[in-house]
């Protein structure tokens, strides 16, 4: 009888010592990336975008341009300047393309009109290649 509760309690830890070391299927990194908050300032050059984290902690979740995720208090004095440098970026990053779209959209607006019309004037001579006399 004392076996068969040795056995059964080697063979639970086992299955425990298991399930710690390979997780339970999923990273709690990726369900809440901000744990804590970076308390240090951060290069704002290095910022590439960002979000807003409320749970399990009120944070601001950067993304750096070499992949990098860093959280960081939204209460704090450069975080509120990164972000309002980010939404600036971002609008004009957004303006440029409106911009270049509408300049294609002229483009393409002056070719289709251009497109029916006939050139006035007196047609093109084109030169034909001359002959070469066989030596004969």
């Amino acid at each position: 009888m004392k076996f068969r509760h040795i056995l059964l309690l080697v063979f639970i830890g086992v299955v425990l010592s298991a399930i710690e070391s390979q997780g339970l299927g999923f990273d709690y990194k990726d369900v809440y990336p901000c744990l804590q908050v970076q308390t240090r300032k951060v290069n704002i050059k290095i910022l590439q975008s960002y979000t807003k984290k409320t749970i399990p902690i009120n944070a601001v979740l950067f993304f750096a341009k070499n992949g990098a995720k860093i959280c960081a208090d939204p209460n704090q004095a450069w975080v509120k300047k990164a972000i309002n440098t980010l939404d600036k970026q971002a609008q004009n990053q957004s303006s440029k393309k409106e911009t270049s779209k509408q300049k294609a959209k002229k483009t393409t607006t002056k070719t289709k009109k251009t497109a029916g019309k006939k050139t006035g004037g007196k047609p093109k001579k084109r030169s034909q290649p001359r002959k070469k006399e066989s030596p004969m």
